[in-house]
């Protein structure tokens, strides 16, 4: 009901600020959404089979004076900065919603921020984070979200070319979720602009990365860095989807893209054109391997 509420009151709020275009200043009335939202995600008890999970998770972490015994003697399988994270709050606290609260505020005020910076229609923006993924990062995947977190961070400092900054935070980011290692390749990515000759690199790519993926992986395997992160492609790369499943994410994360980049175009300000080739190469990638998706 709350849920429903919310999704409720966003749509309505998008209707008055975005589209009536109402001149009143909204910026204390967004930072309430803000408010609204953490306080939502950050004071569940139990909700999300993830939360569970990273619940008990929380429970077998020790305080940072027991941090390297624990280390050492477990078979701990979370990244080093996560499991640090947990450590220090149960340095302090042995209450697992303090976490949540803190990592809510992180999450959101970072997609918060990102959404004001780089969306006219931000209350719209907001409607389509809160029914899309609002419960998935905050919820379930809450390590990946962190990650996701810090990418948009790093973004304005692709843009910018600051690839110091930007590896510094790749790496903190990695820590927190291996899947970020995927991010170290943006750069050089960017450089590529999506017209009809990158569509062939993108099809001749895709094709030699699928062959390998299906029939030796092990190739790829090589290249990653830890036994952990090596465990999780393996997995993720065995998982694919049935006919009905390809051709459903063809057309949301392909198709549907498409058209909604031709429609933009007729505005001036184009948006995120550095990241277009390296979007359609990995949702490409993803249609035909559906586990490739949690990279």
């Amino acid at each position: 009901m709350i849920y429903i509420l919310i999704f409720l009151f966003l749509l309505l709020s998008s209707l008055i600020f975005d589209f009536r275009k109402v001149k009143i200043k909204d910026d204390g009335f967004y930072n309430l959404w803000l408010l609204i939202l953490i306080l939502f995600s950050g004071l569940r008890w139990k909700v999300g089979g993830d939360t569970i999970n990273y619940h008990y998770g929380f429970e077998r972490t020790p305080p940072l004076e027991g941090l390297a015994k624990y280390v050492t003697r477990s078979s701990y399988t979370w990244e080093p900065f996560f499991t640090l994270s947990l450590s220090i709050i149960k340095t302090f606290t042995k209450e697992f919603w303090v976490f949540q609260l803190i990592h809510a505020i992180f999450i959101n005020t970072v997609i918060f921020r990102f959404i004001k910076k780089n969306c006219e229609y931000k209350y719209f923006a907001l409607l389509l984070y809160f029914f899309v993924y609002f419960v998935y990062f905050n919820m379930e995947i809450l390590r990946e979200s962190i990650a996701v977190a810090f990418f948009l961070i790093m973004y304005p400092l692709l843009e910018k070319k600051n690839f110091k900054k930007y590896y510094l935070l790749n790496l903190i980011a990695i820590l927190f979720h291996y899947s970020s290692i995927i991010l170290l390749i943006f750069p050089l990515l960017q450089k590529i602009k999506l017209n009809s000759k990158s569509v062939v690199l993108l099809i001749s790519i895709v094709s030699i990365l699928s062959v390998i993926f299906l029939f030796v992986p092990e190739a790829i395997q090589s290249f990653m860095f830890t036994d952990a992160l090596s465990e999780k492609f393996t997995f993720y790369s065995g998982i694919s989807a049935n006919i009905n499943g390809i051709i459903f994410n063809t057309l949301l994360f392909i198709i549907f893209p498409i058209y909604i980049i031709k429609l933009n175009k007729k505005n001036e300000e184009q948006k995120f054109e550095n990241l277009m080739f390296a979007y359609f190469l990995f949702a490409t990638i993803f249609v035909l391997i559906s586990g490739f998706g949690r990279f």
